[in-house]
């Protein structure tokens, strides 16, 4: 390694027998760009050695190997490091080099060449390393032959399979004596000449191919492949497929982008509205801040195209009124072409969420006509959970990536505008950290009591002490029943102060639990309040009451104090207090028909339920 130019540093100057140590070449050997060294052995005995102690910089984790069957075997050392090679190293390396001196000679590299050639396909890439073999004697090209010969003799699987190509290069020695120190320095600059131009190609190999990752996303695949070295059941690494183990396509993405397309009523609108929206929203869901640029062709195949394929059918393959018919696959195409398209502004550093914006924005008109309950039109994979005044309902995620965030409050977010129809909405939605534990505020009921909870928060407000916040914007989520439910809607939804609802409350109380009135018949009218005033009587009048009527006190009367409260026109998801203080409002309801336990709430709930749900109430319905 020294020969070559690395500098080998503490703790890295000495090798343990089947350990492999990671270097960086110097910059005149790597042309200024970073290349990483990995230093190993091919174990010749049938053990590994002991692991070395942990360093004070570096994080010891040890992980166990699985072995063929189960059973440990004399040659378990050597698969195990041929296993570790072919799943960890092989993906990863663009040039591997052998010693043959320091192996055993060319045929122990022929035996684990053909081991290596006989193990699972180490990873889904197009790019493979050079094969390079360096001795200290023989003719190159009959050291090569002879190889490739002790190869075949041992596996089928030809070594252009696995390896770009297979070099020999020798560091014999065949001038006079006089010169050979001079030459076999030169040989040396040779050989690090060779291995930086096999660098170099694999570089431009790789960024054709769309892989070559940073320090960041190599050091992250890497940390993955160890973590999966012991399965021996795990398909061959894909660098697609692991970028989005921490965000997953959407499950239901299928029924989401059919939601959308069912506004298409034509295939002009399709081709012109439905494709580039569609298009942009993959490269919004596939590209976030900091995602490597995969090849738009391969990221569409592995992730998107079965979903187009699968939504044509059950959405777009043929318009009512038209006999122009959208194939799945001619779909499919116009989508991935439409993708690379687009790709190519983010390859000039625009990102996708500018990108989507701009083109979201571009069809206003468009918008204008489309809602939904069910699916956030500007990202299509979310339920949306914002409600703004126009109807567009934007999921949590477009209000973070899309929003303005307040210069004075990080964890307070601006939406000025719609960015789908353009209208002014003017709304503030606070975020809940990610490092912070969930609040929980749950108000119970009592009829005209109801304000006894409120006095308690008004007690926590006042002993909290802190001016211009009031008590409710302490908890991140607010349940209420009966009165409560009232209360919590008076809280967090109308954003009323705790001094403000004890009044209203008791306003309300008044209003509501007023005794039915006496039917204004002349003579039998006046008859029966006479008669009210007699105790038993009077018992009797309100017990046939409740028996006829199901209830103690007149529905309209609470109806018409609540509408007085709440309004009449107004969704309990639509946008409030509730959202700009961060809080999530439900209040527990039981139906007229069979008093079954429902849910109200101010936010769109991800995921489905069985039975009936998905419905908006009016907020003084869900609080009556």
């Amino acid at each position: 390694m020294q020969r070559l130019g690395v500098d080998i540093t503490r703790p890295n100057t000495t090798r343990g027998h089947g350990e492999i140590h990671l270097s960086l070449a110097p910059v005149d050997v790597s042309d200024g760009r970073p290349t990483l060294i990995a230093d190993a052995d091919i174990p010749p005995h049938k053990r590994l050695g002991r692991p070395r102690k942990s360093t004070l910089c570096h994080e010891l984790a040890t992980r166990s190997l699985s072995t063929s069957h189960g059973v440990a075997s004399p040659s378990a050392a050597v698969e195990s490091g041929d296993h570790v090679y072919n799943r960890m190293l092989f993906p990863f390396a663009d040039v591997v080099c052998l010693f043959a001196d320091d192996v055993g000679g060319v045929e122990m590299i022929a035996q684990r060449l053909a081991s290596w050639l006989s193990l699972e396909t180490p990873s889904t890439s197009s790019v493979r390393p050079w094969l390079v073999v360096v001795t200290n004697g023989g003719d190159e090209n009959s050291v090569r032959n002879q190889l490739l010969q002790a190869v075949r003799k041992r596996t089928n699987v030809h070594a252009s399979e696995r390896f770009h190509g297979v070099r020999v290069i020798s560091l014999a020695d065949m001038s006079p004596k006089s010169l050979r120190r001079h030459l076999r320095s030169l040989r040396w600059d040779i050989l690090s000449n060779e291995l930086s131009y096999m660098t170099e190609t694999k570089r431009v190999e790789r960024v054709l191919a769309s892989c070559l990752f940073s320090a960041t996303h190599l050091a992250g695949l890497l940390r993955h492949a160890t973590e999966h070295l012991g399965d021996a059941d795990a398909p061959p690494l894909s660098f697609l497929a692991v970028s989005r183990l921490d965000n997953p396509v959407a499950a239901d993405l299928q029924a989401h982008l059919a939601r959308f397309l069912t506004h298409c009523d034509s295939v002009d609108a399709l081709k012109r509205f439905a494709v580039p929206v569609v298009a942009s929203s993959f490269l919004l869901d596939h590209y976030p801040p900091g995602m490597h640029l995969f090849d738009p062709r391969d990221v569409f195949q592995v992730f998107y195209k079965d979903v187009c394929h699968n939504v044509c059918g059950a959405a777009v393959l043929a318009h009512e009124g038209s006999t122009d018919l959208v194939l799945p696959s001619q779909f499919s195409k116009i989508i991935e072409a439409q993708m690379v398209r687009m790709f190519r502004q983010l390859t000039m550093g625009q990102s996708a969420a500018s990108l989507h914006r701009q083109l979201v924005a571009a069809f206003a008109e468009d918008w204008g006509r489309l809602r939904s309950d069910s699916t956030c039109f500007l990202c299509l994979r979310r339920r949306p959970q914002f409600f703004p005044e126009c109807g567009h309902g934007q999921c949590m995620n477009c209000v973070k990536v899309f929003g303005v965030t307040s210069a004075a409050d990080p964890w307070l977010i601006n939406v000025d505008e719609c960015l789908l129809c353009g209208r002014n909405v003017g709304m503030k939605i606070r975020v809940k950290p990610d490092t912070a534990s969930v609040r929980v505020l749950c108000i119970d009921g009592g009829g005209t009591r109801g304000k006894y909870p409120l006095k308690l928060l008004k007690q926590l407000e006042d002993d909290i002490g802190l001016p211009d916040h009031p008590v409710q914007e302490n908890f991140d989520v607010v349940f209420g029943t009966s009165s409560g439910a009232i209360s919590a809607g008076a809280l967090c939804i109308n954003g009323w102060t705790v001094d403000e609802c004890i009044a209203r409350f008791e306003s309300l109380s008044n209003q509501a639990f007023t005794p039915r009135g006496v039917p204004s018949i002349p003579i039998i009218g006046s008859l029966i309040r006479l008669m009210m005033q007699i105790p038993f009587f009077a018992a009797v009048v309100r017990a046939a009451a409740l028996l006829l009527f199901d209830s103690r006190y007149p529905s309209q009367h609470i109806e018409r104090a609540l509408r007085d409260m709440f309004g009449s026109e107004r969704s309990l998801v639509n946008y409030s207090a509730a959202d700009t203080m961060g809080a999530m409002v439900g209040m527990t309801v039981a139906t007229v028909q069979d008093a079954s336990a429902c849910i109200f709430t101010n936010y769109n709930g991800v995921g489905q339920r069985g039975g009936d749900h998905g419905s908006f109430p009016f907020s003084d319905d869900a609080i009556r």
